[in-house]
C-alpha cells in the first residue's frame, strides 16, 4: 500500500468530517476558505486512497431491538502483522 501525503487542508477536511460526517461541502468550503470544487477533489482523493473508512451505526433501540455485540479473536498472529 502506498503512503499518501496529506497537506494541512486535507487534514482539516478530515477533522471536520470526523466531527460531523454529514457536513455539506459548502459548509466545509466556508470554514476552510477554499472553493467547493477544491473540497470535492480533496475528499475524492481521500476516498480513493482509503484514508477514511465509513461506518454505519444503527440505533437498534429505535427499532425496538436489543443491541447485540459480536466479539471475535484472532489467534496465531503477532500485533505487528495486524497492522498490514
Amino acid at each position: 500500500m502506498t503512503n499518501i501525503k496529506l497537506n494541512k487542508k486535507d487534514k482539516e477536511i478530515m477533522s471536520l468530517l470526523s466531527e460531523n460526517s454529514q457536513i455539506n461541502i459548502r459548509d466545509v468550503s466556508e470554514k476552510l476558505k477554499i472553493s467547493k470544487q477544491a473540497i470535492f477533489k480533496k475528499i475524492k482523493k481521500i476516498d480513493k486512497n482509503f484514508v477514511m473508512k465509513y461506518t454505519t451505526i444503527i440505533n437498534y433501540f429505535t427499532l425496538g431491538l436489543s443491541n447485540v455485540f459480536v466479539f471475535y479473536q484472532i489467534q496465531g498472529l503477532k500485533r505487528e502483522e495486524l497492522k498490514h
